[in-house]
């Protein structure tokens, strides 16, 4: 083991003190035990041991003596023999360059993380972490039944992630008392916390913030900025999760969420299923009664694709108001995702590309088996490129969905702005039905969705390169096998003002019924359809639509 003379670490500690009074500890050690005292800093300054200091000796005498500590390296890589203590005294900085190993010789923990940030006013900076077979970086209570907290402040920086599922995650952690049927009443809070510039290689998921099984949880003012992701592989052609999610939680409830940033992240994906590059959500699974508010998701590259030919994919944003698709436990937790808003959205900027079967940017409520009452409400969606290889839609507005054996009723989108967006679908092989397909998509009933509503809805100087129609309106769409039809669900109060279209005759198609859907309305539907090019309606019903645009007063 390695270790610098006692004189050496000694003038370290006097060279290295910070003005503010944060002492700096020079990690000596490359082993992963402990043998010196730890009972504070100063005792382990006077008593390290044989070996010198080694990273676990250090964390464990800053939580037992908290102040404003500096942690540097003098050892290129440590292999960590079992997990870390939690950082819970605080303050603490961890700065590399230096390499943490998890792997086959680390003694299982239930989330085998590498780090785990417990206090606030954290940073890690410039650190590498392989191998660890959960999580790479974690920012969650101690213990995930422990109320009351709030972790402020802490600062993930400049890391270099590999080898996990998840590199970064903060929230509550699965509690063990909590962990089965029950909520955890945590009343966590999340405030001020930054990931920024870390570079990611992950199957799974790759930055997630969420309150899971927990109640009351709360994020503000939250920063996902500058880090570069590649998440997922083709040797997994299953593996599913988003290389950025922020959400309220599956299976917990009363969660709020607020100043969320989402911003100049680059991600190179490889996925199955329905998750987005970046998903924002509230309402996974059995969440109810959630909001989030206050969000941007601004100038970020996205380019997805999937493992093989066969498989659904992909999602390049998604923003969520209930969806109960990858229910866990399976249909076994009471309740459903009723009752949760998303507003004040803005995704601009942003340049998405790859195989976007599933939309380029998705906003919908109460969808994937969802659940009742769910809303996205005052929403903008500009100055995005959306470019995809296969046929599917750019632009996507969606909501109620039936599933799970129950009811979906109530589900709304209102007050979105759809401007300045560049659109390209593809036309390559897809499993997705054409008559849905287009540049931008609005659906107010699916499947066998009831009374949903999407309204007040400004779609402006959008340019759409398309064979399918450019601007598509369904009040209802029931696919073949639904044993629901959809019911009672209506767009209104559309204005279509200054959009260009180039590979397709059908500027604008309306029907207020798909398949077996039934009693769907569009009403209050304003083309502007001098700025269009070779514009026409088709499939439309007469009796439904008004193209006055009376008692729509944002037209």
């Amino acid at each position: 083991m390695r270790r610098l003379t006692a004189s050496l670490a000694t003038l370290w500690i006097s060279a290295h003190s910070m003005p503010t009074g944060a002492v700096t500890i020079l990690v000596e050690s490359d082993g992963d035990v402990i043998n010196g005292s730890v009972g504070s800093v100063a005792d382990l300054l006077a008593a390290s041991g044989p070996d010198g200091i080694s990273l676990r000796e250090a964390i464990t005498a800053t939580n037992n003596d908290p102040d404003q500590y500096t942690m540097h390296f003098a050892t290129a890589e440590i292999q960590l023999t079992s997990a870390l203590p939690p950082l819970t005294g605080g303050h603490l900085t961890i700065e590399g360059p230096v390499t943490l190993r998890g792997g086959p010789v680390m003694t299982p923990t239930p989330f085998d993380v590498g780090l785990r940030i417990a206090s606030s006013g954290n940073r890690l900076v410039g650190l590498t972490l392989e191998g660890f077979f959960i999580t790479g970086v974690a920012v969650s209570p101690p213990d995930g039944d422990q109320p009351g907290m709030t972790l402020a402040d802490n600062v993930i920086e400049g890391l270099t992630i590999r080898g996990v599922h998840n590199a970064i995650f903060l929230g509550d952690a699965f509690s063990p008392t909590c962990g089965g049927q029950e909520l955890c009443p945590s009343h966590n809070t999340f405030l001020r916390n930054t990931v920024r510039n870390n570079t990611i290689e992950s199957d799974r998921f790759g930055i997630i913030a969420e309150a899971g099984r927990t109640v009351g949880g709360v994020f503000d003012s939250l920063t996902i900025t500058g880090n570069t992701l590649q998440v997922g592989t083709v040797a997994e052609p299953n593996s599913l999760g988003a290389p950025i999610q922020v959400d309220a939680g599956g299976i917990s409830a009363s969660a709020h969420l607020s100043n969320i940033l989402v911003s100049g992240n680059t991600i190179e994906g490889v996925q199955a299923g329905g998750d987005g590059a970046i998903t924002i959500a509230a309402g996974l699974q059995r969440n109810h009664a959630s909001v989030i508010e206050d969000v941007k998701v601004t100038g970020n590259r996205i380019h997805l694709i999937r493992p093989n030919g066969s498989v659904p994919c992909c999602n390049g944003i998604v923003v969520s108001a209930a969806s109960d698709y990858f229910t866990y436990p399976p249909q076994t937790f009471p309740g459903s995702p009723d009752d949760n808003v998303v507003r004040r959205v803005e995704v601009s900027g942003n340049d998405i590309s790859g195989e976007l079967l599933f939309g380029g940017v998705r906003l919908q409520a109460g969808v994937d088996g969802g659940g009742s009452r769910n809303r996205v409400e005052t929403a903008r969606v500009s100055d995005n490129i959306i470019r995809s290889t296969i046929r599917n839609q750019g632009i996507l507005l969606w909501i109620g969905q039936i599933g799970q054996g129950r009811t979906v009723t109530g589900n709304a989108l209102t007050d979105i702005d759809i401007i300045g967006n560049d659109i390209t679908t593809g036309e390559g092989e897809s499993n997705q039905d054409p008559t849905t397909a287009g540049g931008i998509i609005l659906l107010s009933g699916h499947d066998g969705g009831r009374n949903g509503s999407i309204s007040d809805v400004r779609i402006s100087a959008n340019h759409i390169t398309t064979s399918y129609a450019g601007v598509r309106l369904i009040g209802g769409f029931s696919p073949p096998g639904s044993s629901t039809p959809a019911m009672g669900n209506s767009i209104r109060c559309v204005r279509f003002t200054g959009n260009s279209l180039v590979g397709t005759t059908t500027a604008l198609h309306v029907q207020a019924n798909m398949g077996s859907a039934l009693g769907n309305l569009l009403a209050f539907v304003k083309p502007d359809v001098g700025a269009m090019v070779a514009p026409e309606l088709g499939a439309v019903e007469p009796t439904l639509l008004d193209l006055v645009a009376t008692g729509c007063p944002g037209l």
